[in-house]
């Protein structure tokens, strides 16, 4: 069983507002059970690796995001169980990764969020980054995870924004740790409390580059109701 995601841990008050210290729920892996699903029932029609720019990419990911929900509820916890080679080369080709999306899968299937059509947004702006910023390269080095700010960070008096912010940088580069989430069980709330999604975030940290101010700037105006400047 591995450890990747504790729950029901405290951290101090965000701003009263309850977070979780890690970025994911513990995981419930089980070891040497066969998975209650056949993995031969699988999409056909996914673009290669080097066509990652087909039309239908949405329609793909939302097929394979049903089909892991699907296995999910019939018992698979292993993302090395729960995606066939062929789904995880599509993957690949929009700069996913199956624990990624197993962890959204995951989520979704035991607490109700990130919907599927957010989690298709998070991953169609990672997916538009990859394309053309890293022109599809996938060598990028994982964050590590202690170089993340301390949940206890703040910026502009906001705690958890300095983390949030980098786990964004890392999620939009394809350099979150693999024990990491983007819309974890503390980010959720924490955007919800500024009236913030998790794509729109995710764009403003995107289009702000390394120019935090701007995005202190724009979770205080969503915080005040106001639109974009």
């Amino acid at each position: 069983m591995r450890d990747h995601k504790i729950i029901n841990h405290k951290l101090e008050e965000l701003e009263n507002l309850k977070m979780t210290s890690t970025d994911r729920h513990p995981d419930r892996y089980q070891s040497g059970v066969s998975p209650a699903f056949n993995t031969n029932q699988t999409i056909s029609g996914y673009p290669s690796p080097g066509n990652s720019g087909h039309k239908d990419w949405g329609g793909n990911f939302q097929l394979l995001f049903e089909r892991a929900v699907d296995a999910f509820e019939t018992g698979v916890r292993n993302p090395d169980q729960m995606f066939s080679d062929e789904e995880i080369s599509f993957l690949e080709s929009i700069g996913a990764t199956p624990q990624e999306v197993f962890d959204y899968v995951e989520d979704w299937a035991e607490d109700g969020e990130p919907t599927p059509e957010i989690v298709r947004e998070v991953t169609g702006l990672r997916r538009e980054y990859f394309l053309k910023v890293q022109e599809g390269n996938l060598e990028s080095a994982a964050t590590e995870a202690d170089g993340l700010p301390s949940p206890w960070a703040s910026l502009g008096g906001h705690r958890w924004l300095p983390r949030i912010i980098a786990k964004a940088r890392a999620k939009l580069r394809g350099e979150l740790p693999s024990h990491i989430m983007y819309g974890c069980g503390g980010d959720r709330p924490f955007l919800k409390k500024f009236n913030l999604g998790l794509p729109e975030f995710l764009k403003v940290v995107w289009e702000a580059g390394e120019d935090e101010g701007k995005i202190l700037h724009y979770v205080n105006q969503k915080a005040a109701g106001q639109d974009r400047a």
